[in-house]
């Protein structure tokens, strides 16, 4: 009977609120609407489908119009690419003075999308059509163009951002060049994909060898996010060790120990620490110092160098700062 009473109240009160031309109760809001989905402060691509589908189907050419309007009206963007410019951007021959010289055209940006949604870097990272122009990409950037643009969702809708072209299986020092010049222009290296692969996943999944391991030096010495899980739940690490033992190269062992060190930083200051350490015990007269750290270390048996002070742990370590390791990366 209580419940009863309790319903019927209940709808006699939304009657009431709908006569009286009122907004839902709480209670009703929260169930008609779903709430939005937490940010985790990492960029993430529009969703799409399957790596498959979206590498051998063509999307509709209305509805990447409509998502490249709704992205470009925002930034006050021109939404078609020129023909003879798309042309040559897709040539094989990739004819950049066409591009340079449309750049230099009064009222054109280089982040300007084609039907599909596409921008002039999409085409330049891209090998479908000829094969990578690294020139073509430096004079994007050097005309402003954004490294972070919001990926396309054309044929290729896999979501990747600029960087994630750049870390495939292009020429492994071409790919090396083309991060350093899209990091250098401040492109995010927090940036994943469609699948929540991260930069240091889509590296592991494409490079091989040391051109690997070069690559995920440079990611994660620009601040590339380590521990980072795409949707299966998998950090590049743990994707690693899936791979076969001969395709490794030893990728496991140096993201284990980049993790296992706490980070980056600690792990490419590690042999600079070790020096310190050792300059602490040779001036408490523990340790020798190699012969050629005689002169860093003022621990020489010359008279005229032993009597001079040691240099202060804030300076002897800024001088560590400018010595490279195997473990630095390479810009």
């Amino acid at each position: 009977m209580l419940c009863r009473l309790f319903l019927w109240g209940c709808v006699a009160r939304l009657r009431q609120r709908r006569q009286a031309g009122k907004s839902p109760s709480p209670i009703r809001r929260l169930c008609s609407t779903r709430p939005a989905p937490r940010s985790s402060g990492v960029l993430r691509a529009p969703p799409g489908k399957s790596r498959a589908e979206r590498f051998h189907e063509t999307a509709s050419p209305a509805s990447c119009v409509q998502f490249a309007s709704a992205d470009d009206e925002a930034d006050g963007l021109a939404l078609m690419v020129p023909q003879h410019v798309k042309d040559a951007a897709l040539g094989p021959q990739r004819d950049v003075a066409v591009i340079e010289s449309w750049l230099s055209s009064p009222g054109s940006d280089p982040d300007t999308r084609d039907e599909f949604g596409a921008t002039l870097m999409h085409y330049a990272l891209q090998t479908t059509w000829a094969p990578v122009s690294a020139n073509m990409v430096r004079l994007l950037l050097a005309h402003g163009s954004d490294p972070n643009r919001r990926p396309f969702t054309g044929a290729d809708s896999a979501g990747w951002f600029a960087l994630h072209y750049a870390v495939t299986d292009i020429p492994e020092t071409q790919s090396l060049e083309l991060t350093v010049a899209l990091l250098d222009s401040g492109a995010r290296t927090d940036v994943v994909d469609v699948d929540g692969e991260s930069l240091l996943f889509t590296c592991v999944e494409n490079l091989r060898g040391e051109p690997r391991i070069e690559a995920l030096r440079l990611l994660l010495s620009r601040g590339a996010p380590l521990l980072v899980k795409d949707e299966r739940g998998r950090t590049a690490e743990e994707f690693a060790e899936w791979l076969p033992p001969n395709e490794r190269d030893g990728t496991v062992t140096f993201l284990r120990d980049v993790r296992l060190a706490g980070g980056w930083k600690r792990y490419a200051n590690a042999p600079r620490v070790s020096l310190l350490i050792l300059r602490e015990l040779c001036n408490r007269g523990r340790a020798a110092a190699p012969p050629e750290l005689e002169a860093l270390f003022c621990t020489s048996s010359d008279s005229a160098r032993h009597t001079r002070k040691a240099l202060p742990t804030p300076i002897f370590w800024h001088v560590l700062s400018f010595w490279r390791s195997d473990r630095d990366a390479i810009a």
